[in-house]
């Protein structure tokens, strides 16, 4: 999502909920904002991410930037649960969250398009570089998931009453994901900590 009448870019990132936020901020300032995937009104023809997103940051980086984040913990088991389908496609079946993240690590039991994917990689540049593109930044205004889900909306509506824009009179998850720890045991913390380390301490989350 981006403003130029306010200079910001709100970086997404998947699995972490901005969708939501995007979409009932569209609602209310669609005169000033585009969404990250609103293909017509992007000077691209793909969504504004990856290497395009390292462009615009480029062209303008005055804008300020900023993002949402969440427990590598509850992305972790979203992410897995999104990979069922790709994991019964390619013949191999259901893993363990543990056994998931171990295989996806090592490359070995894995669907084709299946990958790590972490909050870090979409939020930073490493070694001046982006997606391909020679630019050097990272977010580093970043709202937690979780702080929105229940409703503590001051630190973004402070931050937005600085740019000038209007707040966000709440958050809302209609996927919200109940019971979560449930898929955790000693492995799946072990694997979650190694591979998800970064997103840790970029994103400001203890380890269990």
């Amino acid at each position: 999502m981006i403003s130029h009448e306010f200079g910001f870019v709100f970086v997404h990132v998947p699995f972490n909920g901005s969708e939501s936020l995007s979409e009932d901020y569209l609602k209310h300032n669609g005169e000033y904002v585009i969404s990250s995937f609103d293909v017509e009104n992007l000077p691209w023809d793909t969504p504004l991410e990856g290497e395009n997103l390292g462009s615009f940051v480029k062209q303008f980086p005055e804008h300020e930037l900023f993002a949402m984040v969440k427990s590598p913990y509850l992305r972790a088991v979203e992410m897995w649960i999104e990979a069922q389908s790709k994991l019964r496609i390619a013949g191999i079946g259901r893993l363990t969250l543990g056994n998931y993240y171990e295989n996806l690590l090592n490359m070995w039991k894995c669907a084709p398009d299946d990958k790590i994917d972490r909050q870090v990689d979409y939020l930073r540049s490493t070694d001046g570089e982006y997606y391909g593109v020679d630019v050097d930044f990272k977010v580093t205004t970043l709202f937690k998931y979780e702080n929105l889900v229940d409703g503590e909306m001051a630190d973004i509506n402070e931050f937005l009453s600085e740019l000038g824009t209007s707040n966000v009179n709440y958050y809302y998850d209609s996927s919200i994901l109940k019971n979560w720890e449930d898929h955790y045991d000693d492995h799946a913390i072990e694997m979650v900590n190694y591979i998800f380390e970064e997103d840790f301490s970029f994103c400001g989350y203890h380890k269990l």
